[in-house]
């Protein structure tokens, strides 16, 4: 056995949990608690399947906005009606989110709660990651992959022109053939957790584009995508890059700007409730 980081064991521990479970929503935000009415979720919260807590039912996950979906924090409670303590997970939350959950357990007379969030120092991917180029065979699982991932999105903006959820299967196959288009699987060992597009003339002066990239819903709350972009631009060239984004999901402008992608300025409405906002990375 290798040297264990010890202070770290706790959240790779989590990390393995998560990747072999399944992350069900049963009390999606907007919902209210199923006993007291008066609670309203404003996160998406839910538990991991197959798992068990110390009420014997599943470990409870609170889902945030934050496009990389990272599991780093937990809030530990102690709830004198049901006489248990219980963690509950994290996933993606952004600070405004986990103050938000924090209070949630500490603005009742029988209940109390701890955040504890974990250093981004200590945060290591425990598994590898590869992309694997995709062929024309591929097609129909890879569109059948994007219009799963892509239908909360598609239910939530109602963007029938624009969303990856409601390309055809044609669509797919014709990217495929394309000599400039590189489809990925993107691969955590065994296991297909999500894929992405790399459109690349491979010509000096020409933009590299990123369209699609989507991350399975189950395999979430990993920075898998940031892993994957990295990957992408170690093999396509870290520069000259363009993609765009729906201006009111803050988590994904969150993420590529923090790896270096520039607003271009350009944003185009595609209807009342959704904004295409364009980024490069020079």
């Amino acid at each position: 056995m290798g040297i264990v980081d010890i202070d770290n064991v706790f959240w790779i521990r989590l990390e393995e949990l998560l990747s072999k479970s399944k992350i069900v929503v049963d009390r999606p935000r907007g919902s209210v608690h199923p006993r007291y009415p008066q609670i309203v979720y404003e996160l998406d919260y839910g538990y991991l399947d197959g798992t068990k807590s110390s009420d014997n039912e599943g470990i409870d996950v609170w889902l945030g906005t934050d496009a990389e979906h990272k599991l780093d924090a937990i809030v530990c409670t102690v709830d004198l009606v049901k006489r248990d303590s219980e963690i509950k997970l994290l996933i993606g939350c952004t600070p405004a989110e986990k103050s938000y959950i924090k209070s949630f357990y500490n603005e009742w007379p029988q209940m109390g709660g701890i955040l504890i969030e974990r250093e981004d120092s200590q945060i290591k991917y425990s598994s590898a990651m590869k992309l694997i180029r995709a062929n024309i065979q591929d097609a129909e699982n890879l569109w059948k992959m994007q219009i799963v991932s892509f239908q909360d999105l598609y239910a939530k903006y109602q963007d029938l022109e624009t969303s990856p959820a409601t390309e055809t299967l044609e669509k797919t196959i014709l990217r495929l053939k394309q000599p400039y288009t590189y489809f990925y699987y993107i691969k955590i060992d065994d296991t297909i957790v999500g894929a992405m597009r790399v459109i690349d003339h491979k010509e000096e002066g020409k933009y590299k584009f990123l369209s699609p990239i989507f991350i399975m819903k189950e395999f979430r709350g990993r920075r898998y995508a940031q892993q994957a972009i990295q990957l992408a631009e170690e093999i396509h060239g870290s520069s000259g890059w363009k993609l765009d984004t729906i201006l009111q999901e803050k988590g994904n402008c969150h993420l590529y700007e923090k790896m270096g992608y520039k607003l271009t300025g350009e944003a185009k409405a595609v209807n009342e409730r959704m904004t295409l906002v364009f980024y490069h990375k020079e």
